[in-house]
């Protein structure tokens, strides 16, 4: 339990980043091996190995054993499971994680539906919803978080996910100053570094773009464009995601030419 615990204080603090995510598997390893069959290190783990996949913090020769591991910890997550809500809930995120909206939607829902007062299930549906294009739902869940636990360990990453979420609905006016505060709170996060690039631009400061696309370069060196190119296609709207792909790949063009 205690591992379990650190590992999501790490994960608040610096889960997107190459560092952190490290940090959290050497955590919840250890609860592993102290403890082989309770059930939420594996389910946090697999949500771990799921964010490094999706967010390009991993080298090469990696993607393979992150992809096993992910599936096995999460398989014997739902094996060991019963009525762990805690457990359930970081199931339901490896599965939208995973690209298993729906099936992560059956899961948190039913948490929910079991405890309407869990935070955690809140904070974590909001990007099941949001990837399913519900917007309104995931700025409502996160809304609920932030109401039912304002100083949980994991409140910084609320304003995120309301940003990811005014991102994938198109209103990057809202987003991007939500944006720009997770880089002071996590400046070696990529992803949020790129997604700035890509509302700067939409505001036609290229120049600024470059500015967080180099940022981006230099805290994440294993980074690439096609790393993240699951997660950009992904989003509900799917020409968008098309689009703003092109101009991610632009960017990191002139950024090393």
């Amino acid at each position: 339990w205690e591992y379990c615990q650190r590992a999501a204080q790490t994960i608040a603090s610096g889960g997107g980043t190459v560092k952190g995510i490290r940090q959290v598997f050497a955590e919840l390893g250890e609860a592993v091996r102290l403890a082989p069959d309770y059930a939420l290190p594996h389910a946090i783990l697999s949500w771990a190995y799921n964010a490094a996949i999706i967010n390009g913090t991993y080298e090469d020769d990696e993607l393979v054993d992150y992809i096993a591991r992910a599936k096995a910890h999460l398989r014997k997550a739902r094996e060991l499971v019963q009525d762990d809500l805690l457990c359930l809930t970081y199931i339901g995120g490896a599965e939208n994680f995973a690209g298993m909206q729906e099936r992560s939607l059956h899961t948190l829902e039913s948490v929910l539906a079991r405890n309407p007062a869990n935070a955690e299930a809140w904070h974590i549906i909001c990007q099941t919803y949001a990837y399913l294009g519900r917007f309104e739902d995931a700025r409502n869940a996160i809304d609920r978080a932030r109401a039912l636990a304002p100083e949980a360990g994991y409140a910084p990453i609320h304003e995120w996910y309301r940003a990811l979420t005014d991102f994938l609905a198109g209103d990057l006016e809202a987003a991007a100053p939500l944006i720009e505060r997770h880089i002071l709170h996590q400046p070696g996060y990529g992803y949020v570094s790129v997604i700035a690039a890509i509302c700067t631009t939409a505001f036609g400061d290229d120049a600024g773009a470059r500015r967080h696309i180099a940022r981006a370069k230099e805290h994440n060196p294993q980074l690439r464009p096609e790393k993240l190119k699951g997660m950009m296609l992904s989003q509900p709207d799917k020409e968008k995601g098309k689009r703003e792909y092109a101009i991610l790949e632009r960017l990191w063009a002139e950024d090393g030419a």
